[in-house]
């Protein structure tokens, strides 16, 4: 049921998805090779790969990667992105990221990048993350976390929940840590930052239904006017802006 939710909701939202800032910047990207160490002669699996814009960035600069998404419509646009830049070596496949089609130690790398927020099953999937890389192989995961406070976190987990209907729960930085020691992922590097993003901007890159944006409206109404939600949930300029924090780990299989 959970992955039907995830499947429907990123089919709907695919064209938005695609087109999110944050789902395509190079900057990021190269972030994330910079920091993991990525090499040339690295074959590089991403879980969870969305549109595939971070497959495609690191095949100009791999020998060969993969991505998989449980979304077919994502898929498309992966495959049609790819095919558009005359890329040939990456593939993209359609499956469900708890059963990875790929023998045990496949690949150099492994990556899933906010991702793991929209999982129930994170212990499953991180069991097939460390299964298909090689040993010594790398492993990054990608996502926002929780907030330290239980009640600001309870606050933006119910504002997630309207504005992408997908959104299952953020784990904290101890959870995903724990998350590679459980699998004997030998961690290496951690970086924490702290994002601001324009909510209007955010809440396009998913698909709502009316009820879910008038839900979403009292939501954030209730939260500006709430003092310990305020120091992360603020107007400035006549626009509405948020904090998130994120973790970015790599590790070793």
């Amino acid at each position: 049921m959970r992955k039907e939710i995830i499947r429907e909701q990123f089919n709907k939202q695919a064209e938005r998805f695609a087109q999110f800032e944050l789902t395509r910047n190079e900057t990021i990207f190269r972030f994330i090779v910079e920091f993991c160490q990525f090499k040339g002669s690295d074959t590089l699996l991403d879980v969870a790969c969305g549109s595939g814009a971070f497959v495609s960035f690191c095949s100009t600069i791999l020998k060969h990667a993969v991505g998989v998404d449980i979304s077919d419509e994502l898929i498309k646009h992966a495959k049609c992105n790819s095919d558009i830049a005359k890329l040939s070596n990456t593939n993209f496949f359609c499956c469900d990221v708890e059963k990875l089609p790929f023998p045990d130690a496949s690949f150099d790398v492994v990556t899933c990048r906010s991702a793991f927020h929209h999982m129930e099953n994170r212990g499953i999937v991180m069991g097939e993350i460390a299964r298909t890389a090689k040993k010594g192989g790398k492993i990054c995961i990608q996502d926002m976390i929780s907030y330290e406070c239980s009640d600001v976190n309870d606050f933006f987990e119910r504002m997630e929940k309207c504005i992408d209907l997908s959104h299952f729960r953020a784990l904290s930085k101890t959870d995903i840590k724990n998350l590679f020691a459980a699998k004997n992922i030998k961690t290496e590097r951690v970086f924490e930052t702290v994002l601001t993003h324009n909510l209007n901007d955010y809440v396009r890159h998913a698909y709502q239904s009316k009820s879910q944006l008038d839900r979403l409206s009292e939501i954030v109404s209730a939260g500006l006017n709430f003092p310990a939600i305020s120091e992360f949930l603020f107007e400035r300029d006549r626009n509405i802006y948020f904090k998130r924090s994120g973790l970015v780990i790599y590790g070793k299989a």
